[in-house]
């Protein structure tokens, strides 16, 4: 994620609390990384405030992905 242009520097958890939904929505786990840190990035510009964010999409991006019967 880019450090250009922050609107904040915001390090709280209101980030991590807004991206499951971008770990549901996409098909391809590497799409949440950047996606997750760009959500939590709007309120939460600190590395500590989108950082964690990119955590929780990615592992409800698996825990969705994995188990749904077509992929195992």
């Amino acid at each position: 994620m880019p450090r250009t242009n922050l609107l904040n520097n915001s390090c709280g958890c209101g980030g991590v609390v807004r991206v499951a939904p971008v770990g549901l929505h996409l098909p391809d786990p590497d799409d949440t990384l950047q996606d997750g840190a760009t959500a939590a990035a709007i309120t939460h510009g600190h590395p500590m405030g989108f950082i964690p964010a990119v955590g929780l999409t990615y592992i409800v991006n698996r825990l969705v992905r994995s188990s749904r019967p077509d992929r195992g």
